[in-house]
């Protein structure tokens, strides 16, 4: 087997030309002669024999360094199938994501944190946009929902996640009696667990704890969901066929988890209630009725509004975010991974921070 050959000549009256010859195998490639000293090039594969993606590799890297050197290589003068091997290959740029040979400065890495930033507040603005006017159309009945679907999110936001709700709930208003009870019960004042089970559960914990659960339940299952279906291309095939992929997908996860936050919120609310029962029954030696009466002149319905609506709130911003990051995820299995734990991530976030202003504005509203 003769092995690969470059030779570079120039032959007066004729223009430059590069002979290649021998079988090409890959790691047999010759190194590229000097190609300096001319003003064209030609190449000439005649005596080429066998040969694999070594050669048009190596072609690709002789026409790249002849431009460098100044030189016009003439593409013409390829073999059909090595030039429409070498045509692909320069039509495709090199990656940007490839190791660059150091580390970015720190300047260079405040500028990427910024775009980066950036980038995300206008996808960030451009989906609450989008999300605002596909929630107007489907509440104007402009839209219509597709019940079969918004039905079964409902039973997943909603009846499925009772179970651990009334788990999380009832350990809740269970560790709020106890804290208050073994301090209370230093001034004799035990009967006042009942307030405190009452209003921390309904203006706080029962919007709270549930919201912190969906989250990282519903708001990762609408991450995932979204992001498999941006993986396998679903989403650009309904874009395609002329589907609104907020109507279809977007809106009805938005509504279903806004409309069962309140209702979980007031079932947090009972729980929690219940938790604390058992233990002024059982450690304080309280008796339910008198327990149960002090509950109810205690809590007023402007606590149990307070916390519906900080849990429709919740429910919106949760559903927002597992949305939002579901269909702007990636195109492999790793990027709906991410998807799903930064849909959670922000969504506690956001929670957090809401739940901070209704705290100010609860204040200042002196409610």
């Amino acid at each position: 087997m003769p092995a690969a050959t470059a030779e570079f000549t120039v032959e007066n009256g004729k223009p430059p030309r590069l002979v290649l010859g021998g079988d090409w195998r890959i790691g047999a490639a010759p190194p590229l002669p000097d190609l300096r000293g001319s003003c064209g090039l030609s190449f000439d594969l005649s005596a080429v024999g066998e040969w694999d993606s070594s050669l048009p590799s190596w072609v690709v890297r002789a026409i790249e360094s002849a431009e460098d050197a100044g030189l016009e290589p003439d593409l013409k003068s390829l073999p059909e199938g090595v030039a429409k091997l070498v045509a692909l290959a320069r039509a495709v740029p090199e990656r940007a994501t490839g190791d660059k040979g150091g580390k970015p400065n720190f300047v260079e890495r405040i500028g990427a944190a910024a775009q980066g930033a950036w980038r995300g507040g206008v996808s960030a603005c451009d989906f609450t946009g989008n999300a605002a006017i596909s929630l107007a159309k489907t509440l104007a009945f402009r839209t219509p929902l597709r019940w079969r679907d918004f039905f079964a999110l409902i039973q997943e936001c909603g009846a499925s996640a009772l179970g651990i709700v009334a788990l999380i709930s009832f350990l809740t208003g269970l560790i709020l009696a106890f804290v208050g009870a073994v301090q209370l019960r230093l001034f004799g004042a035990e009967i006042y667990v009942a307030d405190l089970v009452a209003i921390a559960m309904a203006r706080e914990m029962a919007a709270l704890m549930p919201a912190i659960i969906m989250a990282g339940r519903s708001g990762a299952a609408f991450a995932a969901h979204l992001g498999t279906m941006k993986v396998s291309e679903e989403i650009d095939a309904l874009t395609t066929f002329g589907f609104s992929p907020f109507d279809l997908l977007a809106t009805p996860r938005l509504i279903a988890l806004t409309l069962m936050m309140p209702l979980l919120c007031l079932y947090s609310d009972a729980i929690g209630i219940l938790g604390g029962i058992v233990i002024a029954w059982g450690m304080l030696d309280l008796p339910m009725i008198q327990y149960w009466n002090e509950t109810v002149s205690s809590l007023h319905p402007e606590h149990v509004i307070i916390g519906v609506v900080k849990a429709t709130a919740f429910g919106l911003l949760i559903a927002a975010s597992g949305c939002y990051y579901g269909m702007r995820c990636g195109s492999n299995a790793a990027a709906v991974g991410r998807a799903a734990t930064s849909a959670v991530v922000a969504g506690i976030v956001l929670i957090v921070i809401a739940d901070a202003i209704f705290a100010v504005l609860c204040h200042i509203l002196d409610v």
